[in-house]
């Protein structure tokens, strides 16, 4: 069976990381089976999660090549719409994971109160007399690929509005659909639901979250995926 490696349920989330639950929501999709394993980062080239593994042991790293290879074993997650619709669902997609996930990052892993009572959990098996010190660098190195993308040049009011904006575009290019391009999910639901519902946990001081919450077209849409596939 193929072992999707990912993390585990946590924070009301299926996973911490919304690239792992896009992964377990487009296998839900397809109707094919797989395995659950804990990600081992260091084990893989691109250090991230998730990545399957297939009973031949060939591994298929991120969360896209992965559906291409369900898309190669007959998953099909065009839902009958046009190129013209699903150009549309993948912008938002690429809203969800180039823009808005970098703020779900950001208010999780640079605001001190949300790392420690979060994402500190990963470093919890590494040596006590070493955990600070990987902590400090594993930070560092978020902190930096922050301010590379741009996010972390922003004040926190000025990251709020942008957070503000994103989650505004996703609620209106929802419309009343109950998905988002219409009555049938597609493969770009995963990735939106994964990345509103991560976003808007509450475990977490999130301004943009909060905001979100707020919106009860977005909180009915990630009861509808979560129903639909959870």
């Amino acid at each position: 069976m193929i072992k999707l490696h990912g993390f585990m349920p946590a924070w009301g989330l299926e996973d911490p990381s919304p690239y792992v639950t896009k992964a377990r929501t487009l296998f839900k999709m397809a109707g094919i089976p797989y395995e659950s394993a804990m990600a081992d980062l260091e084990s893989v080239s691109k250090h991230k999660a998730p990545y399957i593994v297939l009973e031949n042991g060939d591994i298929i790293k991120d969360s896209t090549f992965i559906r291409k290879y369900l898309e190669t074993q007959g998953a099909n997650f065009d839902a009958n719409y046009t190129r013209k619709e699903l150009a549309y669902g993948f912008a938002i997609e690429r809203l969800c994971e180039n823009h808005l996930n970098w703020i779900l990052t950001h208010d999780r892993w640079l605001n001190d109160e949300n790392f420690n009572k979060g994402p500190r959990m990963f470093f919890m098996n590494a040596p006590e007399e070493m955990r600070e010190s990987i902590i400090s660098d594993v930070r560092g190195r978020v902190s930096v690929g922050q301010v590379s993308h741009g996010i972390s040049r922003h004040s926190d009011d000025e990251i709020f509005e942008l957070g503000k904006m994103d989650v505004d575009a996703i609620s209106d290019a929802l419309g009343d659909n109950d998905f988002i391009l219409g009555a049938n999910p597609c493969g770009y639901d995963a990735s939106i639901y994964a990345t509103i519902a991560g976003i808007s946990t509450t475990f977490f001081d999130c301004r943009t979250g909060e905001y979100a919450r707020q919106n009860p077209r977005l909180m009915s849409y990630i009861d509808r995926m979560k129903n639909k596939y959870f």
